[in-house]
């Protein structure tokens, strides 16, 4: 998570195209001035071989795909939990993202 300011920040002040297309990149390069911290989700939701960004036009398909089949049950309140259960019960939603791919920064 990132707080509003520092995003602003970032965005007024900082112009390199890595750092405008991987927003936490900036962060780490700056470790002086950001604090950034680690967080591993607990055991029930520990999920590695899962990732879910929005990256390409192959993520936001996958991302509505999720929404069109979890929003009708639980509007927008559904949660980490509830999107593991559908990826498992319809690991072909993933198709080739497999929500694995990682876009590489510097």
């Amino acid at each position: 998570m990132f707080r509003l300011k520092d995003l602003e920040e970032v965005a007024e002040t900082v112009f390199d195209p890595a750092v405008r297309e991987h927003v936490s990149l900036h962060f780490y390069q700056a470790p002086k001035r950001y604090r950034v911290r680690h967080l591993e989700a607990p055991p029930a939701l520990l999920r590695p071989d899962l990732r879910l960004v929005l990256d390409t036009a192959q993520d936001l398909e996958l991302i509505r795909g999720i929404y069109a089949r979890l929003q009708p049950a639980f509007g927008d309140t559904f949660g980490t939990a509830d999107v593991i259960w559908l990826l498992d019960r319809e690991p072909e939603l993933l198709g080739g993202a497999g929500g694995k791919r990682r876009k590489a920064g510097r």
